[in-house]
């Protein structure tokens, strides 16, 4: 299903839990919303018009099965961004001419002990050299 900005509420009309801008698109990491939106978890990649508008109709999106992608962080510098989901860190390449992006790593945090911990943050320093992640349990990767 293709998600569209709704015109006269300039609203995705869905749940959104992070976000960040690469290039000329905002990735947002988006699902759940219970009964009042009902949405799968996923990515989806908007192209950037101008200073207050995106395209009509999303570039790309993934999808999760399970768990909702909460924190998306960025490197610019080679156009790639990551995301949270669950005990995974996922990487991702952007293409900056079609909003596309495609998974070209993923690593696995840590084992939990207790169920309801999960990773929580990653995230890129500015030179792109270091990377961290961090969870509930106060585990810092």
């Amino acid at each position: 299903m293709s998600l569209k900005i709704d015109p006269r509420t300039k609203t995705l009309e869905q749940p959104i839990f992070h976000l960040c801008v690469l290039k000329d698109y905002v990735l947002i990491a988006s699902g759940g919303g219970g009964k009042k939106f009902a949405v799968r978890n996923k990515i989806i990649s908007y192209k950037i018009i101008s200073d207050s508008k995106f395209a009509d109709e999303m570039s790309h999106e993934e999808e999760y099965e399970k768990e909702i992608p909460i924190y998306i962080n960025s490197l610019e510098l080679h156009n790639i961004f990551c995301t949270c989901v669950d005990n995974i860190t996922i990487f991702y390449k952007l293409n900056t001419i079609n909003g596309n992006f495609q998974e070209i790593y993923r690593q696995k945090v840590m084992d939990f002990y207790d169920a309801d911990n999960y990773q929580t943050v990653c995230k890129f320093d500015n030179k792109g050299e270091y990377f961290a992640s961090g969870t509930t349990d106060g585990n810092l990767k």
